[in-house]
């Protein structure tokens, strides 16, 4: 019986990691929404580079978010990143993307590793 729980442990946990990496990918569109849009000013949207420049952060790093990519990031970071793209974080809708974001470039290695994890 304890192989089968293990198989469902293991199982269960790499169930996980799949819809993380989900979660990441879409928020990363999402993101790369927020930055395309168009608006006064960017009739185009604004650019990875833009965001870049906006920010300080390397373009390489904006590409690897909106890819759903992990990357270590400070909140500051990725709350000037998700400003820059134009979202609004001192509303609720933007304060959950940030939370969201923060929490999987704090948590998704960890969470990964889950499956290795036996219990005590």
């Amino acid at each position: 019986m304890a192989s089968q729980a293990n198989i469902g442990r293991m199982a269960t946990a790499e169930l996980l990691k799949y819809e993380l990496k989900t979660i990441s990918i879409t928020a990363g569109l999402l993101l790369k929404a927020y930055r395309s849009y168009k608006r006064p000013g960017a009739p185009n949207g604004f650019t990875q580079i833009d965001i870049a420049d906006q920010t300080g952060i390397a373009q390489s790093v904006i590409s690897r978010i909106e890819t759903g990519k992990h990357v270590e990031l400070s909140s500051r970071e990725i709350s000037d990143i998700l400003e820059a793209c134009g979202v609004d974080v001192s509303n609720q809708a933007g304060k959950s993307l940030l939370a969201l974001l923060v929490f999987l470039n704090e948590h998704e290695s960890g969470l990964h590793s889950l499956k290795d994890l036996a219990p005590r």
